[in-house]
């Protein structure tokens, strides 16, 4: 199992897994800017993929 945090912050995304001191990911310039808009979790095609304990704070 894989534990993923992802923190997003006005035009950036940190992404963290497994509890990592660093996270593992950086985006410093999200292309849609400061927005509001849904989450959506995706797995490719022909993947088996489960997700438990998802949490979405503001």
């Amino acid at each position: 199992m894989t534990k993923i945090k992802i923190e997003v912050s006005s035009e950036k995304a940190r992404l963290s897994a497994n509890s990592a001191p660093q996270p593992v990911l950086i985006v410093n310039d999200l292309k849609l800017g400061d927005s509001k808009g849904a989450v959506a979790l995706w797995a490719g095609v022909k993947t088996k993929a489960y997700f438990t304990n998802l949490r979405l704070s503001e």
